[in-house]
């Protein structure tokens, strides 16, 4: 049997270890990159919320015809 079988060679401890780098830093930056785009859809999500409530209000505003709204007289 050689003396080489299961022995591990400093090139490929290298690559091993430059793969952990590069996992360690793609990690570093997906997880602000994950805050950030939740924070935004959480944001994007309660606007929009508002806006069709106000565009709800608006249109039973409009439906009522109750001075202010769109039947009154000039």
């Amino acid at each position: 049997m050689n003396d080489s079988a299961g022995k591990v060679t400093a090139g490929l401890m290298s690559e091993v270890g430059e793969a952990l780098v590069a996992t360690a830093i793609g990690i570093l930056v997906a997880l602000p990159a994950i805050a950030f785009f939740n924070t935004f859809q959480r944001i994007i999500k309660s606007r929009l919320a508002r806006a069709e409530a106000f565009g709800k209000e608006v249109l039973a505003l409009l439906k009522s015809g109750r001075p202010g709204g769109a039947d009154r007289a000039v």
